[in-house]
């Protein structure tokens, strides 16, 4: 679907382009009410350093590209972890993306003043199945200070959905954790060839607002209304060169994985993952499907089963 435009302004309204409708929705501003909400969640520290040690881990399969950056966010990261830091990060466990789809190198760098993603994530109440620690559904829209806005499981807990802001400092970068029984406005049940999927749609932006500054914002799609909902948003100084030169935003839809294999898990995964680029006049590229031309399916062989794969925009695994 072509457009332009991502956003329209009416009578002191902002509407949103919905990317396989190509019609624009009404959104409405909750963000601090998420913020709220997420404030008064219990801080998860394990969680965190689990999230950290796991990107030391998956910063080291893409060292090759990346190695300076990689380097400073090694050392950076490991300063953070002190004791907890993982010993032989050179030597990544079993695991890490468990399956899904990685950029290739010359799309993840195909924007000049913003990208976006907008993606249906099948997300079932608990993952069940061997899980015994966390174990994420996330993607990054190809920007090194964007977000990921994710779904996060813990062992047989139901999920949260959270915001991880790269832009921020090493130890502001948690932004939201939203439990999943404050979610019932945004997830329904989607029809998936005959099966029937609970499923969360969201759409997650960066782009340049003038010179140096940059917003990151994430909407849900709300479908009583047929209407988004504006749940983070954030300003900060960056550039082209820092949103493009690091290896963080290398992945795209993935199950990112901590444990060496996994057994009789519930089906998880993603369907209609849309990308968009912003050029250097502010035109966006219209919404594209992320085809197999446009990244490449890892799977790092912890025992996930494909039920479905349109190559590469839509997937489940189990």
């Amino acid at each position: 679907m072509n457009s332009n435009q991502l956003f329209r302004e009416e009578n002191e309204k902002v509407y949103l382009l919905h990317p396989e409708t190509g019609t624009f929705l009404l959104t409405e501003d909750k963000s601090e009410e998420f913020k709220k909400i997420s404030q008064a969640v219990p801080h998860n520290k394990a969680a965190e350093q689990a999230f950290l040690e796991h990107k030391l881990v998956l910063a080291q399969s893409l060292a090759g590209d990346y190695p300076e950056q990689i380097k400073e966010f090694t050392e950076k990261t490991q300063q953070i972890l002190g004791d907890d830091s993982p010993k032989n990060v050179d030597t990544p466990p079993p695991g890490g993306v468990g399956y899904g789809a990685m950029y290739k190198s010359a799309f993840k760098v195909a924007y000049n003043s913003g990208a976006s993603i907008a993606s249906t994530v099948i997300c079932p109440t608990k993952v069940a199945g061997n899980v015994n620690t966390w174990f994420y559904l996330t993607s990054t829209n190809r920007t090194a200070k964007g977000v990921e806005a994710f779904i996060s499981y813990y062992s047989q807990e139901d999920f949260y959905f959270k915001v991880f802001d790269w832009s921020k400092d090493e130890d502001d970068r948690w932004q939201l954790a939203i439990p999943k029984s404050n979610l019932g406005d945004y997830l329904h049940q989607k029809t998936i060839n005959n099966v029937s999927y609970q499923v969360i749609i969201l759409q997650n932006i960066t782009s340049q607002i003038s010179n140096n500054l940059w917003n990151n914002i994430v909407y849900l799609y709300k479908p009583s209304t047929d209407s988004y909902v504006l749940v983070y948003s954030s300003t900060y100084n960056s550039s082209e060169n820092e949103q493009k030169g690091d290896w963080v935003g290398s992945w795209g839809p993935i199950v990112e994985t901590f444990q060496a294999s996994y057994t009789s898990i519930n089906t998880v995964g993603f369907d209609l993952t849309y990308l968009q680029g912003r050029d250097s006049s502010g035109v966006w590229s219209g919404w594209q499907l992320l085809t197999n031309s446009l990244s490449d399916i890892r799977n790092d062989g912890v025992g996930f089963t494909v039920v479905f794969l349109n190559p590469n925009y839509a997937y489940a695994v189990h």
